[in-house]
């Protein structure tokens, strides 16, 4: 049996890091496309959350603090290390410390680790220095070249001046956006770590490299600031304790638009196949759900899943109109006996104002993935939304 594939991933207790990780340790009692085993190492600021049964009873700590491996001998151990990813020395005596290195070195890297600063400049420059720290970390340790794919989560949409085709411009864009666009003026930080990675494969890099650029990722993952899922699911909560009908906050212009989503779960098994998958290497993708919606259509599906009608779309920032509904969380979390945890950690108001203002389309062709062979994309948003609805439930997150 071939040895297994070693990916580490940073960023893991974010939104995308935490799905990717659940993926692939769903592959950990079987094999991949390619009859090899996974083994995880994860490279993040705090501690997993949000495991399925399943996968909390094969994880346990060892080996002092953050340092996790997997109780039982015949799946491929997950570990967790903790380090400063902007220093490569600190990372490089982790993996090592954590037994990843010469023949379990790491094999591949899926870089989902974010710092935003309010300069692009800073911004680029701190996240380019932390990819590259990794990167080079993991060449160390490899001895052999072990090390055959970077991955690099890029975004068409996140928050602030991060976005791949523009949209921190709050304008009307060309859509569907295309992996050809023409790009931005800099400075950006993707711009700055998808030239790293380019730079570095034509000087001779054993490793090639992949990107995925999703519109807005909705996944199960409490204090990520970039989930629109818990931000709308607190709302809703607020609104029907109050007795108050859920209001789209965007206002009708917004309402009227074309938006597409992406489940965490389809973008982690897209950037499992952009890893593994030879005709994705050196390139950059656009990924979705693969449906297209609008506000108006989707707004009142959302609303019946806590049972609430809907009213006139108002353009009042939710970061307005939430700022002083603390208390009222915090009772709630109270009378239904939920997971104690502030509402700042799950919703991030001003990102979920980004989102729900857009003024215009927000959505991106994908053929180019999917002629890779990728066909995930054939997911419903309103049935993504209930489920991770019902999720966030189960995990007594929300009523």
């Amino acid at each position: 049996m071939a040895p297994p594939n070693v990916a580490l991933v940073t960023g893991a207790s974010g939104i995308t890091g935490r799905h990717l990780v659940d993926a692939l340790l769903r592959r950990r009692q079987g094999h991949d496309k390619d009859g090899q085993a996974w083994r995880v190492v994860t490279l993040a600021r705090r501690d997993l959350e949000g495991l399925s049964a399943e996968d909390a009873k094969g994880v346990t700590q060892a080996g002092g603090q953050g340092c996790w491996r997997a109780r039982a001998p015949r799946v491929p151990p997950c570990q967790q290390v903790k380090a400063d990813l902007m220093d490569r020395a600190a990372v490089e005596k982790a993996l090592r410390d954590a037994g990843v290195a010469g023949e379990g070195s790491v094999t591949h890297i899926f870089h989902c680790a974010y710092i935003m600063k309010d300069e692009p400049a800073e911004e680029s420059e701190v996240n380019l220095r932390m990819l590259r720290s990794v990167v080079e970390a993991v060449e160390a340790t490899g001895g052999g070249g072990s090390l055959k794919h970077v991955y690099c989560m890029e975004g068409a949409l996140a928050w602030r001046r991060s976005r791949w085709y523009g949209q921190q411009l709050h304008v009307p864009l060309k859509t569907p956006h295309r992996e050809d666009d023409p790009p931005i003026p800099p400075p950006m930080f993707y711009f700055s770590l998808q030239g790293y990675l380019e730079e570095r494969v034509i000087d001779g890099a054993a490793w090639s490299w992949s990107a995925l650029r999703p519109n807005p990722v909705c996944g199960f993952s409490t204090g990520s600031f970039m989930n629109i899922t818990t931000s709308i699911a607190v709302y809703a909560s607020v609104c029907k304790e109050l007795g108050l009908p859920m209001r789209f906050p965007g206002g009708e212009p917004t309402y009227g638009c074309y938006i597409e989503m992406c489940d965490a779960d389809v973008l982690a098994e897209a950037m499992v196949h952009c890893a593994t998958t030879p005709a994705c290497a050196n390139r950059a993708f656009n990924v979705s759900n693969g449906d297209v919606f609008r506000w108006r259509d989707l707004w009142p599906k959302i609303a019946a899943c806590f049972g609430l009608e809907v009213a006139q779309p108002m353009a009042v920032p939710l970061a307005k109109v939430m700022a002083d509904k603390g208390p009222v969380w915090d009772a709630l979390v109270k009378k239904h006996g939920l997971q104690e945890m502030p509402m700042d950690r799950l919703a991030t108001w001003a990102f979920a104002d980004f989102v729900m203002s857009y003024p215009g389309d927000l959505f991106a062709n994908h053929n180019a993935l999917a002629r890779t062979g990728f066909h995930g994309m054939c997911l419903d948003t309103d049935e993504m939304f209930a489920r991770l609805f019902r999720k966030m439930r189960e995990q007594r997150v929300i009523p």
